[in-house]
């Protein structure tokens, strides 16, 4: 997981890998979160061949051992496949065979990264915070299926142009979007797609951007505690056990609304945790491989929400454990989803590091909900769809919060008419006689 925690960020351009749910699990080839040195070597050498050997051969000895289910065809595949991949004469060319052989695997979080890309995905979230606060308003995520559009921030150069949380960048300059370098002031043409299939091309200059908000609480109309956050880890955990634990010593607990909209996932033990803390009981999720299956939950927190209404804001981009609690929360009766469907990205991985310094991710465990539900390749389907648009987004509306309005509206109704129920019902009427 490297999605920043801090409660701001100045960031416009944030590079978060779609995380696996599994973080707390001990696997075993696990990365240790630093960067490894990148291997040079000349272009069409013999020691680039070797590299590319040592490389290729690594990464499906890994597959076999990891990967989820069986690998046989895989193995066959890889093997007839290896000399034209070996023999690449250059790093991207190499990567697009060995990428061309994982994507037979059938599985979006099993791709490999070559060491110039993750290194450049790394000096931009290094310095994301650092270049006086300008870019073209949007953070990306990057999975096996490319990079797509995590957020979109209000009064930006993308929220102008209507750039929707959820579509999937193809392109910028016609390159591949890790090779773009951003110049000040200079418009760069972006290529996006929608779940649709339709592109979108838009030509967007940086400009000058606020701080984005990686966390938020604040209560809404009606008295609901409105939580945002952006990734399930240790830190954000913290965070919403002192949120919870201030609602309850003030008394001000009416509903909450639970905001997943952009939340790329993180850590399953995390989620497990949250999904109690809003009086979710039970098995949270079942993580299941070719060694067996184990369950993750249910959690002990020391502090529940303790009943009321709950809504869940779920879009495009929340993925893998933000999806599971969304799901988890739906099929348990617990919350009402508001929003659109969900990525559809939720098989834990694990990223390792290659011989050359990039990077190879592996699908490892398949989860389920704790109802049973896969949510792999189609997501959850909210009760109330309320999704992003391009007109929204340029008017800078919020479709999901509108509906929470009247949500809100309607639960202030019901009860107005339950106090006018009981308030008649202790009146006596004028021919009751005592007896």
């Amino acid at each position: 997981m490297i999605l920043p925690t801090s409660r701001t960020l100045p960031l416009l351009y944030l590079l978060a890998c779609l995380p696996a749910l599994a973080g707390c699990n001990t696997i075993p080839y696990a990365r240790s979160g630093e960067l490894p040195a990148r291997v040079e070597v000349a272009d069409g050498s013999a020691q680039r061949a070797g590299l590319n050997a040592a490389t290729y051969d690594a990464a499906v000895r890994h597959v076999r051992r990891l990967f989820y289910r069986d690998t046989a065809g895989f193995t066959r595949l890889a093997r007839e496949r290896r000399a034209g991949a070996i023999a690449q004469a250059d790093e991207d060319s190499f990567y697009s065979a060995l990428n061309q052989v994982l994507a037979t695997l059938g599985d979006a979080h099993s791709h490999a990264v070559a060491p110039g890309e993750r290194a450049a995905n790394a000096t931009a979230l290094r310095n994301g915070g650092s270049d006086g606060g300008s870019g073209y308003g949007f953070m990306r995520a990057q999975s096996g299926r490319g990079e797509s559009v995590l957020a979109v921030l209000p009064g930006s150069a993308a929220s102008a142009a209507g750039i929707v949380p959820g579509w999937q960048l193809l392109g910028i300059d016609g390159q591949p979007p890790w090779m773009h370098r951003r110049r000040e002031r200079q418009p760069a043409l972006f290529l996006f797609k929608d779940r649709e299939g339709r592109q979108h091309a838009h030509r967007l200059v940086p400009g000058p951007l606020p701080p984005v908000r990686m966390r938020e609480s604040r209560y809404l109309p009606g008295g609901l505690l409105y939580l945002h956050w952006k990734s399930f880890d240790d830190d954000n955990l913290q965070w919403l056990r002192a949120a919870f634990a201030a609602a309850h010593e003030q008394d001000r607990l009416e509903g909450i609304v639970i905001d997943l909209r952009g939340n790329a996932g993180g850590i399953g033990r995390v989620a497990a945790e949250v999904y109690a803390m809003l009086d979710g009981d039970g098995v949270f999720a079942w993580l299941e491989s070719r060694r067996g299956r184990e369950a993750e939950g249910p959690a002990s927190p020391s502090l529940r929400y303790g009943g009321g209404p709950l809504l869940v804001l779920v879009d495009a981009a929340s993925a893998s454990a933000a999806e599971l609690l969304a799901a988890r929360l739906q099929e348990s009766g617990r919350a009402m989803l508001i929003g659109e469907t969900t990525a559809g990205a939720v098989v834990a991985s694990r990223g390792i590091d290659l011989p050359d310094g990039g990077k190879l991710s592996i699908g490892m465990q398949e989860i389920r909900t704790g109802g049973g539900q896969l949510l792999e390749g189609k997501g959850v389907t909210p009760d109330l769809p309320a999704p992003w648009t391009p007109e929204a987004v340029r008017e800078g509306r919020d479709p999901a919060l509108d509906v929470v309005a009247r949500v809100v509206a309607e639960l202030a109704k019901t009860r107005a008419g339950g106090r006018e129920t009981e308030d008649a019902g202790e009146k006596p009427a004028a021919d009751d006689k005592d007896i």
